[in-house]
């Protein structure tokens, strides 16, 4: 099977990408980053957490080869849903999953990523340093939310809040290992989710792209004038995503 984690910008993708990598780990399946070594997938499954942007049919094809030779493993995107993805899932080829978060904590998130990178000289290659002020960054989070409506309409994708993993991160887990079809033990979910503490002695942190990581910073950070802008930009969807207007 190929799992295809999907997530919106800075909603905690990476972090659940490398969740549903040790989960398919500690099942017995090998690690993502092997598969992409064993079958020379480099130029398909990039950058520290395999993302493989746009599940195209030229990508997905050569994924399919892993999962011919009896390969389970996990693939990361942002990128919305394609006629060959969905096609994969109804065959049971593919199975998604979809995290999200509050856009107004996504704004804030990659507008402090994009000062970072522009204050430390980061050599970055996700963009982020264009987002030179709040109202660029409502803007490009505006065009996320067609994405998050493609993924979650009704048996797509199982879907998670960024808010609910970081909240209860073990129940949520537990619906991830449902999904896959894989029995977990709760003293194996501990661990897995322990590893990505920011505490946790060499754990995979470092490829979470954390910073601050909580939600409703949207609160303390924006001014009454950019939630304004928020609320005309995305305040329609905030209650059908599960949030309350400001």
């Amino acid at each position: 099977m190929i799992v295809l984690s999907v997530g919106m910008q800075k909603a905690g993708s990476a972090w659940f990408f490398n969740l549903t990598n040790d989960l398919l780990v500690e099942a017995g399946h090998a690690d993502a980053r092997r598969i992409r070594e064993r079958y020379g997938l480099e130029a398909i499954m990039t950058r520290a957490n395999c993302n493989i942007d746009r599940p195209s049919a030229l990508k997905l094809g050569r994924l399919f080869v892993p999962h011919r030779r009896g390969e389970t493993f996990v693939v990361k995107t942002h990128e919305a849903p394609t006629l060959t993805s969905d096609f994969l899932a109804r065959r049971g080829i593919l199975r998604a999953t979809y995290i999200y978060r509050d856009p107004r904590d996504v704004v804030v998130s990659l507008f402090d990523h994009g000062e970072r990178i522009r204050r430390e000289g980061i050599a970055s290659s996700t963009g982020f340093d264009r987002f030179t002020t709040i109202e660029l960054t409502i803007a490009f989070v505006a065009g996320l939310l067609p994405i998050w409506e493609a993924w979650t309409r009704p048996g797509r994708a199982l879907v998670f809040r960024y808010e609910d993993l970081l909240a209860n991160p073990i129940d949520e887990m537990q619906r991830l290992s449902t999904h896959l079809g894989l029995t977990t033990d709760g003293e194996t979910l501990k661990s897995i989710v322990r590893r990505y503490q920011p505490q946790a002695e060499g754990s995979g942190i470092g490829k979470l792209h954390f910073h601050k990581g909580r939600a409703g910073r949207w609160r303390e950070r924006l001014t009454p004038e950019q939630i304004e802008a928020c609320e005309r930009s995305f305040g329609d969807d905030l209650p059908r995503m599960g949030y309350e207007p400001a």
